[in-house]
C-alpha cells in the first residue's frame, strides 16, 4: 500500500538524529533517544534510530564491531535491547531501525542509496522494488557502501543545552555527523529544555519528510496534556530498556 504500508508510506513523517561521539555511554545514547520519542510524538513523527555505540559487555558476537567490513564500533538495536518490549511499551509503529532507510522497499523520499550486496540478491528480482535503489560506485558492504542522509550539504537541527551550546565535531567517524555549516542552532528559553511549544512552533509545520538532528545529546522534551501523560511515558521508557537476551524470539 503506497500510503500506509510499513516501508512504502508516502505520508508517515521521520525523525532522524546523529550519535557520532564514538565514546557517548549508554547513558547519554538513552537520554538522546527518549528525547527523540518525545519529540516524535510531539511532531507526529516516527523515530528512526541511528547507529549505537557496541559495548564490550555485549554477548552477541554481532555487538562487536566488525572492522574487517568496514564497520567501526557500530551495532543495531537488537544487540542492546528486547525488541518485543519497545514494541509493547512504545509501539511498533513509532519507530524504524537505521537499516530501514536503506531498504529497497523504502518510500524514495526517505530511502538511502547503497550498494549492499546482501539486498541485491532478493531486490533486483522484486517487482515491488522501484529501479534506483542501489549505487554500484560504493563498495559492497560496511559503512561505505551506503549514502548517509547528510549528502548535499542537507539541514539538520542542534538544540543547543548550557554544557555544550554549540555543534561539537567528533571527526564524522561513522558517516552520522553533520558539518557546522548545515546544522542549524537552536535556542531554548531553557537551554537544552525543549516544551511542546517550542517544538511546535520550530518543527511543527515542517514540510520536510526527514526531520533531522545532529545529535540529542543532553536534551530534555517536556510534554503538555495534549501530548499525553510524563508520567506514562516514564514508566513505558523505562520498561523498553530490558536488556537484550542471547536470542530473541
Amino acid at each position: 500500500d503506497a500510503t500506509a504500508g510499513y516501508y512504502s508510506s508516502g505520508t508517515t513523517r521521520y525523525l532522524v538524529l546523529g550519535n557520532p561521539d564514538p565514546h557517548i555511554s549508554t547513558r547519554g545514547e538513552e537520554v538522546a533517544l527518549k528525547a527523540a520519542f518525545k519529540l516524535a510524538k510531539i511532531l507526529d513523527r516516527v523515530v528512526i534510530i541511528p547507529w549505537l555505540r557496541c559495548r564490550p559487555h555485549c554477548v552477541e558476537i554481532n555487538c562487536q564491531p566488525r572492522e574487517s567490513r568496514g564497520d567501526i564500533n557500530i551495532c543495531a538495536l537488537n544487540t542492546r535491547y528486547y525488541i518485543r518490549m519497545w514494541n509493547q511499551e512504545l509501539g511498533r509503529l513509532s519507530w524504524r531501525e537505521q537499516m530501514f532507510r536503506y531498504n529497497p522497499l523504502t518510500h524514495e523520499s526517505v530511502r538511502l542509496r547503497h550498494n549492499l550486496i546482501e539486498w541485491a540478491f532478493w531486490a533486483e528480482g522484486d517487482p515491488r522494488v522501484a529501479p534506483g535503489w542501489r549505487d554500484h560506485s560504493r563498495p559492497q558492504s560496511g559503512l561505505a557502501a551506503m549514502e548517509t542522509g547528510l549528502e548535499g550539504g542537507k539541514q539538520v537541527h542542534y538544540i543547543a543545552t548550557d554544557a555544550v551550546p554549540e555543534p561539537p565535531s567528533w571527526g564524522n567517524k561513522f558517516g552520522d555527523e553533520a558539518t557546522r555549516a548545515q546544522t542549524k542552532v537552536h535556542r531554548m528559553r531553557r537551554p537544552g529544555v525543549v516544551t511542546p511549544a517550542e517544538a511546535r512552533e520550530l518543527w511543527g509545520e515542517s514540510t520536510e519528510k526527514v526531520l533531522a538532528f545532529h545529535s540529542l545529546y543532553g536534551v530534555e522534551v517536556k510534554w503538555d496534556t495534549i501530548t499525553g501523560s510524563e508520567t506514562d511515558f516514564e514508566r513505558r521508557w523505562q520498561r523498553s530498556l530490558r536488556p537484550s537476551d542471547l536470542r530473541q524470539v
